[in-house]
């Protein structure tokens, strides 16, 4: 359980409590997909002995995201194994699926379609690799945090997409739950959660562009991607060019910097799952890496149309331009060159 106090300042308190003892449910929330999910509104009055708070810094939201980055890891998993059963499915939907003489399966489009959803799959399979392999949900997982932030948001973007592509094939068939046919319309439902849940993608991509401007100590965010072990193996394998993110960076280019940079780390992820793994790994890790490089080509033109002033000044009533997030991890003992700078803001040291 975790809790806030505004008393002397904001404070956040983590606690461990059974459900028995002072935990109900006043109200079931009815989820728009995920039918199985236990969501809903409780009113907690407890009384929680001191050995049951966990001790953690109490003045930001550090012990949070140590909570929830195991869940977030674990998205390249549940990506994975959703992936695997969407591709099966969608293959066999449009292999069978007869339209005049021929099955669904021979129209050029859908064929792209299914590639999509197959790449998906292996970008996860990858990611998973990763996380079966480099990391330990059971630990101390913050040195992980920028690797965590891009499972999380790449795993559940292609879950995501996935779905929209197989419910798409199966057109009007696909928006029937219960369909004797497919699962494509509850898939699509299940999956829109994961992107929201645990932390919003949007969110989470913002922290990872804020985690690697606070450690390029002086130089640009590409020259700084360039040399990080987590984006270097991409970036000199394909020659990414990156250097639209060298520029002053509003909030909105910091969430679009951060999924061009989770795409990288993707990238690198597949390449060294195709080396590690074998077999028809690197055949299948060249047309996904492809996908990704599309990907990060798209973040490269959302940041021309900001240039273009597609966001007016004053549109809004408010802006959260320069706020930036106190539950990223700071780098230790930062020198004076390891700072954030955001547009029309004085450098925010970390």
């Amino acid at each position: 359980m975790s809790a806030k106090n505004d008393d002397n300042g904001r404070k956040y308190g983590y606690f461990i409590l059974k459900q028995s003892e002072g935990f109900r449910a006043v109200e079931t929330y009815h989820p728009f997909g995920m039918k199985v999910l236990d969501y809903g509104l409780n009113e907690i009055d407890a009384f929680v002995p001191k050995h049951r708070r966990i001790e953690t810094e109490n003045r930001n939201l550090g012990a949070m995201v140590e909570m929830l980055m195991p869940p977030r890891a674990m998205m390249a998993a549940l990506g994975f194994g959703f992936l695997r059963r969407i591709n099966r499915e969608a293959h066999a939907y449009a292999n069978t699926r007869q339209i005049g003489p021929a099955p669904l399966a021979s129209i050029r489009f859908v064929r792209y379609r299914l590639k999509a959803i197959e790449t998906s799959c292996t970008i996860c399979e990858a990611l998973d690799h990763h996380l079966r392999t480099r990391l330990n949900v059971k630990a101390d997982m913050r040195e992980f945090f920028p690797a965590v932030q891009a499972l999380k948001t790449v795993a559940t973007e292609r879950m995501l997409g996935s779905a929209h592509h197989y419910q798409q094939l199966v057109g009007g068939e696909g928006y029937r739950c219960g369909s004797p046919t497919n699962i494509a319309a509850q898939a699509f439902l299940d999956t829109r959660v994961f992107t929201i849940f645990d932390g919003t993608n949007d969110l989470l991509s913002q922290q990872l562009s804020e985690y690697c401007l606070a450690r390029r100590a002086g130089r640009s965010l590409s020259s700084f991607l360039a040399s990080y072990p987590l984006t270097a193996p991409a970036i000199t394998a394909y020659h990414l060019d990156l250097s639209f993110l060298d520029q002053e960076l509003e909030q909105e280019h910091l969430v679009l910097g951060g999924r061009a940079i989770a795409y990288v780390i993707a990238i690198s992820q597949v390449m060294r799952w195709a080396k590690e793994v074998q077999g028809d790994a690197p055949a299948r890790a060249r047309a996904a890496i492809e996908f990704l490089k599309v990907d990060i080509n798209g973040i490269a033109g959302e940041f021309g149309l900001l240039a273009k002033g597609v966001l007016v000044e004053g549109e809004t009533a408010g802006s959260v331009s320069g706020v930036l997030s106190r539950s990223i991890p700071v780098p230790t003992n930062p020198s004076p060159d390891e700072v954030i700078t955001t547009g029309g803001q004085a450098p925010v040291a970390r």
